[in-house]
């Protein structure tokens, strides 16, 4: 198989959110819906446009493409048939591609799809898109993406060693692979609230980023997540983030934890000799309502 099985996932995550005004409360954030992609037999295969479609009973997917355009926009339809897919490597390598649009309906971009597509500066993502594969953008020259609501995943090293400079994710994603981010030239960590868990390196080799707030839905943060960000300032941690792995701002020698007393944070800085500021938790809360309105 070229991609891997879409997800079947209807996900409710109750979340304890800080509120200085008000107190602690819970909140209650809406379910991501995922769409099922069903395993079929392939009953054909179509070529258009530079790239070969496989056909199956209710879908296509684009499997390969040999084109030589520099931009490219791929069909809604081939076959009679939507493309739901993008399949393993499909554009992998391709040294010509320097612009393409993703078809509306397309749900699924698979593993190392536009891997090492060092010339590929713009990508117009669809609005139906759930699934970002592994190593799908990695090492490509992709400066920006803008994600819309409905994404469910990023898988790991998807952006990794690429010029990614913007990004938007929606809340609605709920999964971040390890290393996804690491080596682009993100100014701000951007983690959405259905994210609890950061993975291995997620931003490590960041050297031009400079703020990191993390959610108070994140209680993991994995191995060496904001590790040698030369340019890291500022960590935000909350106490709701309890487990702090290994390495957090190992070679990231500005960055300076901002937590609240007694958090796990707090222990983590002291015990790695990072720098911190104890803040209160009105003084944490703002930093929350400040990186809400920079989004807006």
């Amino acid at each position: 198989m070229k991609t891997n099985k879409a997800p079947i996932l209807v996900l409710v995550l109750l979340f304890c959110l800080s509120c200085a005004a008000c107190g602690e409360k819970e909140v209650e954030i809406p379910p991501t819906e995922t769409t099922y992609i069903a395993e079929e037999k392939e009953s054909g295969s179509v070529t258009e446009g530079g790239g070969t479609y496989t056909l199956y009973k209710t879908y296509a997917e684009l499997t390969d493409y040999i084109g030589t355009e520099k931009e490219v926009s791929l069909p809604a339809r081939v076959g009679g048939l939507p493309v739901l897919k993008i399949g393993k490597e499909a554009f992998a390598y391709n040294e010509t591609l320097e612009k393409i649009t993703l078809s509306e309906g397309l749900i699924v971009i698979g593993q190392s799809a536009f891997d090492k597509c060092k010339n590929l500066k713009t990508v117009v993502f669809p609005d139906s898109l759930e699934v970002v594969g592994d190593f799908s953008f990695r090492a490509s020259g992709i400066t920006s993406a803008v994600f819309a609501d409905g994404l469910y995943s990023i898988g790991k090293y998807a952006f990794q060693d690429t010029p990614l400079a913007s990004v938007t994710v929606p809340d609605s994603c709920s999964f971040y692979g390890k290393y996804a981010f690491s080596g682009t030239k993100l100014t701000e960590a951007v983690i959405p609230l259905r994210v609890t868990s950061l993975g291995d390196r997620l931003y490590t080799n960041c050297d031009s980023m400079t703020k990191a707030i993390v959610p108070r839905t994140v209680t993991d943060i994995n191995d060496y997540a904001f590790s040698a960000c030369d340019a890291l300032e500022t960590v935000v941690i909350p106490p709701e983030t309890v487990n702090i792995r290994d390495g957090l701002l190992s070679s990231s020698p500005k960055a300076t934890v901002i937590t609240t007393a007694g958090s796990a944070a707090e222990k983590f800085a002291k015990r790695n000799s990072y720098p911190m500021q104890i803040v209160t938790e009105e003084e944490l809360a703002a930093y929350y309502t400040a990186s809400s309105d920079n989004a807006a």
